[in-house]
């Protein structure tokens, strides 16, 4: 069998591109919220039921956190934001960028989601200065103790950013898509992610000011007269990336479809074999498939056994972020969830055109690997 790659980013064709580009050129606005923006946001608002006030695009998810928290102010010097360390490091990098200190809370086992029984023990203890949560939706699934969380955020007077970087697409039990969560709620469009245009991302939020305050801020701080009001910065989404983006938005609900057709295939041939799934992942927009092996050894045997194959996998999150070097001294406890989860989850490949047979393939190296 040949060579089975991890990713493989689907994008518009060259024809479809080439007009889209024509269009730019014929425009001659490349930047600067210019009519391409504009058709972005409204496929965006239209997908995720809101309204163009409330929706600001960006160069990447990570600007995104940033900007939103300059937005809503969370600038405390030293202050604490709550944020779970089994995700990407670009959140809590992006915390420690604007002064703050990420202090880490485990998941639950379950959903593989920040516990909030623990985020309000933290809370309760009044051993650190909270000032927010930054809210991670592991791998995109939409976290269905949403409505928990607000009201906990709100009981202390905490501002609630929502990182779905992964999730653009995804649905919450209820059936409804993800995006108006918290007071500020931010995706990734970077080509890993299921509506892929290279790079970019997007701040959603449902209060207007904020995102005026974020569309001054990525564009150097300025006011309605060019005047720079605010510390600002260069965090503007192209307008070539924008087209793109609105040809992935005609294609992204079939596109999602056969991901989850995927993610079904792999289900049914590891759940038997003991594999866990996190809860509502078939809701998700699933960039990729995770399975968490019985044991560790299965995990290591797995990643070995699929590589002499020609099968390349990942382990997201391993080393969960309290691991790395640089983020040592902020953990809370020892976060027992998140080790043990870490050291046995394995990510496979998830992209459109593979096949029902790669699949099955993938699972039989599996099962030969959790049966030994």
């Amino acid at each position: 069998m040949n060579e089975i790659p991890f990713l493989k980013p689907s994008f518009p064709s060259r024809d479809e591109l080439s007009t889209s580009y024509q269009d730019l050129l014929e425009c001659g606005i490349f930047s600067n919220d210019g009519p391409a923006s504009t058709e972005f946001i409204e496929g965006i608002c239209n997908f995720v039921q809101t309204t163009p006030e409330h929706v600001s695009l960006v160069a990447s998810a990570t600007s995104g956190i940033e900007l939103a928290l300059q937005a809503l102010d969370i600038s405390a010097s030293r202050a604490h934001v709550l944020v779970a360390s089994f995700t990407f490091p670009a959140g809590p990098l992006a915390l420690r960028r604007q002064g703050l200190r990420p202090l880490f809370i485990d998941i639950d086992s379950e959903t593989w989601q920040p516990d909030i029984h623990e985020a309000r023990r933290v809370i309760e203890s009044r051993k650190f200065k909270i000032t927010a949560i930054l809210l991670t939706n592991t791998f995109g699934t939409a976290n269905d103790e949403i409505e928990e969380w607000e009201q906990l955020a709100g009981e202390y007077a905490l501002k609630l950013v929502v990182d779905s970087a992964a999730g653009f697409g995804s649905q919450s039990p209820s059936g409804e898509r993800i995006g108006n969560n918290g007071d500020c709620e931010i995706f990734s469009f970077h080509a890993t992610k299921t509506l892929a245009i290279g790079e970019g991302g997007a701040v959603i939020s449902k209060h207007a000011e904020v995102i005026n305050r974020i569309d001054s801020l990525k564009n150097f701080g300025f006011d309605g007269h060019r005047m720079t009001t605010l510390m600002g910065t260069n965090a503007k989404l192209s307008e070539l990336s924008c087209k793109i983006g609105v040809l992935q938005l005609e294609k992204l609900i079939p596109q999602i479809e056969v991901r989850r057709l995927i993610f079904e295939r792999y289900r049914n041939h590891l759940a038997p074999l003991g594999c866990k799934f996190q809860k509502n992942a078939g809701l998700s927009a699933l960039p990729f498939v995770s399975a968490v092996v019985p044991k560790q050894q299965h995990r290591r045997h797995a990643v070995e056994a699929l590589k002499v194959r020609g099968i390349t996998s990942r382990e997201y999150y391993n080393p969960p972020v309290h691991q790395h070097p640089f983020f040592a001294s902020e953990v809370n406890s020892g976060l027992p969830v998140s080790n043990d989860v870490a050291s046995r989850i394995i990510s496979l490949p998830t992209y459109l055109d593979l096949q029902p047979q790669q699949i099955d393939f993938i699972c039989g190296v599996l099962q030969q690997v959790v049966i030994t």
